[in-house]
């Protein structure tokens, strides 16, 4: 009696286990609320796109019960999911494509407002405690109605912002990766050398992603 009471609660543990880390695609699509309507409701006649990128792509992870098709809304700051809606938004998933091009994280974040947020964050490189996430946003600017006989009309339109970078280490809110090297150096205090010197012999530029992701992995290297 007592290995079958063992038994049965080994079985019940792994399948409670299993279906834990399976989240059904249903229970997190089709949400809707009051600021998402409000936005659609805006982009009537916009020209331009919400997306940074048009296609949908392929998420199959065990993190769903099923593949399905996504993509990022850059002025929603939503997921959507194709034919189903968007999803709820749960900071313990990644959304990550097959190709691991695209990984959009829910997470807090400081902007550079020194605000906290809360928001989708594609995160560019993992590393063991230093990570690279970028924010990519798009606005819709307010349409321009003319002034004089001179002037014309000019519709609403989506405007695409330069992408912000942000580092996180842990589970801490993400912040804003410093532009100065001054800046960088209060990351590592006392490592301030070894960090000018990777960026001298490496010719490291602080506007170019390529150059982003092989400092945060010196950076990580050396916290």
């Amino acid at each position: 009696m007592k290995f079958k009471s063992f038994l049965l609660t080994a079985v019940f543990f792994t399948c409670h286990t299993f279906f834990a880390q399976q989240v059904g695609i249903r229970e997190l699509n089709r949400v809707t609320d009051n600021l998402l309507r409000e936005k659609q409701n805006q982009t009537k006649n916009a020209e331009g796109s919400q997306y940074v990128n048009e296609g949908f792509f392929m998420v199959n992870t065990p993190d769903f019960d099923r593949p399905f098709l996504a993509r990022y809304n850059a002025f929603t700051d939503k997921i959507e999911v194709k034919d189903e809606g968007v999803l709820k938004p749960n900071k313990e998933i990644t959304i990550s494509s097959e190709d691991s091009k695209n990984n959009y994280v829910y997470v807090d974040y400081v902007d550079k407002e020194n605000a906290t947020q809360t928001g989708y964050l594609n995160l560019i490189k993992k590393n063991t405690k230093f990570n690279l996430l970028k924010r990519e946003r798009i606005i819709l600017e307010p349409a321009s109605q003319p002034s004089n006989s001179y002037e014309q009309y000019r519709p609403a339109r989506f405007k695409k912002m330069e992408p912000e970078y942000y580092y996180r280490i842990g589970e801490a809110a993400a912040q804003l990766l410093p532009k100065k090297k001054k800046d960088l150096e209060k990351l590592v205090p006392g490592k301030e050398k070894e960090l000018n010197d990777f960026i001298k012999n490496n010719k490291i530029s602080l506007s170019k992603e390529e150059d982003l992701i092989k400092l945060v992995v010196f950076l990580d290297s050396i916290l």
